[in-house]
């Protein structure tokens, strides 16, 4: 996603061209309407007689309603949408993960069915993604991260060996650890992670997306970032 500061500067290049079109159309639109009515003969009197004085009053009404509208545009279409995108990234909107009937998961319910401790199940999570749910060493919470099972490679989905405690593509022979990360190739990256929580109101399991600046693995940028 773009800096906010970047989304600002094109939507202010965007807002320049847009006024200098505006101007143009403002400028066509009193000049039309100023030969159909005959509007400045009207004010003759009012301005003294002199036309001069009808066209400096248009003139300076034309200016005052040109910035009114830059104002108020540069205020829609800047701060408010640059505002939203920083918001968004500050507190990124849930998705709850689901099972594959597409039914919201208890987190009491779904982790009392598992096996035990570092358990880890597939649910839907973000995007609709194949995702595992860990469960954490105490057997009865979950880990505060899930893991996208898709290969790195070339995205295949991949099993959790239970007795080998590792994952193993069936496509390319690719493993990682029970982390994610890669113990062999072809795989080049580990698997991503996601956020979990649990809402306190309903107890269904949310899942969101990564935001740190570093995994917490690798101790670098996250690749999927």
């Amino acid at each position: 996603m773009m800096h906010p500061f970047t989304i600002s500067l094109l939507l202010l290049l965007h807002l320049l061209v847009l006024c200098v079109g505006s101007h143009a159309a403002v400028e066509t639109s009193f000049t039309a309407f100023r030969k159909k009515t005959g509007r400045s003969t009207l004010f003759l009197s009012a301005t003294g007689g002199h036309r001069e004085n009808v066209d400096a009053m248009i003139s300076h009404d034309r200016r005052d309603l040109l910035n009114a509208i830059m104002t108020a545009s540069i205020i829609n279409y800047i701060v408010h949408p640059v505002s939203a995108v920083a918001a968004e990234e500050k507190s990124p909107k849930p998705t709850f993960a689901k099972d594959i009937y597409g039914t919201d998961l208890a987190a009491d319910r779904f982790v009392k069915a598992r096996s035990g401790p570092g358990d880890r199940s597939l649910v839907m999570g973000l995007k609709g993604d194949p995702t595992y749910l860990i469960v954490d060493g105490t057997g009865v919470s979950l880990e505060a991260f899930a893991l996208n099972a898709e290969c790195t490679h070339l995205g295949c989905v991949v099993p959790w060996d239970a007795f080998q405690k590792k994952f193993i593509c069936p496509c390319h022979g690719s493993q990682y650890d029970a982390s994610g990360m890669v113990l062999r190739g072809p795989a080049p990256d580990p698997l991503a992670l996601a956020h979990v929580d649990v809402d306190p109101d309903t107890d269904r399991i949310s899942l969101t997306k990564w935001h740190e600046p570093t995994d917490f693995r690798t101790g670098v940028k996250p690749w999927w970032i």
